[in-house]
């Protein structure tokens, strides 16, 4: 658009034809700060975001059902499921869009770990973590969705 501004103001005879190349220049220098812009701030894929997440929320899980553990809150367990749940409204229409192609989506990790949520709580308030769960928790933790 600058551009052609540019050219139609050199149509007129007032204007210098020095303007069309400062003009020019600006249009480089505008389009090299775009492209280091665009370098420095890459696309990180929700996806990777989202297994990072969950993968710290099962890694708060057991430690919080580990039995040798000093200090079992559930907290750390709460605030990693809730940094995970933040998540769920990037992936709502993707879901729309790909269910047909795609059986297992991101979105139902979400909903698997937030149906976890209170019985993890539940286990770690009462102390008692059967080995079962503990196995399970470990093998969700070393598996790659």
């Amino acid at each position: 658009m600058t551009l052609a501004l540019a050219l139609l103001q050199t149509l007129q005879p007032a204007a210098s034809p020095p303007l069309l190349w400062q003009r020019l220049l600006e249009i480089l220098i505008g389009a090299a700060i775009g492209l280091a812009a665009a370098w420095f701030v890459l696309p990180i894929r929700s996806t990777d975001v989202l297994r990072r997440r969950i993968a710290d929320a099962l890694a708060a899980m057991s430690e919080a059902l580990d039995p040798q553990a000093a200090e079992r809150r559930p907290d750390r367990i709460v605030a990693a499921i809730r940094r995970v749940k933040q998540l769920r409204p990037s992936f709502h229409a993707r879901q729309r869009v790909l269910r047909r192609w795609q059986p297992l989506q991101p979105l139902d990790w979400i909903d698997a770990l937030s149906a976890c949520e209170s019985p993890v709580v539940a286990l770690v308030e009462q102390g008692q973590t059967p080995g079962i769960v503990r196995t399970a928790v470990g093998a969700g933790a070393q598996s790659d969705a």
